[in-house]
């Protein structure tokens, strides 16, 4: 905690190394390797609580895209070693930001176990998220 006892979060570094860093405030992450940073939390939410709760993180924090989702899923193997310390992986369905423009009750979502994408979700179902912005 810091002193004014928020908890902090850490972060990590992602790409050719693994490296920690020590986190000063709630805006720490995962650094993947194309830029994109990961929020180290991630919650189980419907669509719209999803895009709340990402946003909620401040300034910069987004509600990730399909291809955020497929940036994460691509570097999975690395994060998963950092994150399985923390008894916690990258697997299963995750929100992105893009609903269906034929359909506003319906959403994309990225499959983490597979990079799937499918854009067939109703938006009270409920899946993982995890916020994201670019660095």
């Amino acid at each position: 905690m810091d002193s004014n006892g928020t908890a902090l979060r850490e972060s990590y570094i992602l790409g050719s190394y693994i490296t920690p860093i020590g986190a000063t405030s709630n805006a720490s992450g995962i650094i993947c390797a194309t830029g994109l940073l990961m929020s180290c939390d991630e919650q189980s939410l419907s669509w719209y609580a999803a895009r709340e709760w990402c946003l909620s993180y401040g300034d910069g924090w987004l509600y990730p895209s399909v291809n955020q989702l497929k940036t994460i899923y691509v570097n999975k193997g690395e994060i998963n070693a950092i994150l399985s310390k923390t008894g916690v992986t990258l697997e299963g369905w995750y929100w992105s930001n893009q609903d269906v423009s034929y359909r506003n009750d319906i959403a994309f979502a990225v499959s983490l176990s597979s990079g799937e994408s499918q854009g067939n979700f109703i938006k009270e179902n409920t899946f993982k998220v995890r916020a994201v912005r670019t660095i």
